[in-house]
């Protein structure tokens, strides 16, 4: 079936994928990104933020509701990290990155290797 202009710009429902986080006590869903978002998402990523900014920047673009909606702006991503423990924010980035095929720097840097 041949795709014309307006079944390619036609509207689509975001991918999500579930992720387990116990210490948060329950699961939270990790959207797919657009290529734009990742693209600017991978330029921070290679950016000269420090680490928390970078983290925070992830957490935002992945985090969605069931429908793929983003939940969270990048300040309530740093109110979660402050609330939260380094196994639980590096379990969602590490599933955002590997949803979207991202390179896993920023993690890597913040698990300090």
């Amino acid at each position: 079936m041949s795709l014309d202009k307006a079944a390619l710009l036609s509207p689509r429902p975001r991918r999500t994928t579930k992720v387990e986080v116990p210490e948060l006590g329950g699961t939270v869903h990790v959207r797919a990104l657009s290529v734009a978002e990742g693209t600017a998402l991978s330029k921070v990523m290679d950016g000269t933020e420090d680490n928390a900014e970078i983290c925070a920047t992830q957490l935002a673009a992945y985090l969605a509701d069931e429908g793929g909606n983003q939940l969270l702006t990048k300040d309530e991503a740093l109110q979660l990290m402050d609330r939260s423990g380094a196994v639980e924010i590096l379990r969602i980035l590490k599933a955002g990155n590997e949803f979207n095929s991202l390179n896993g720097a920023a993690v890597e840097k913040a698990e300090g290797n």
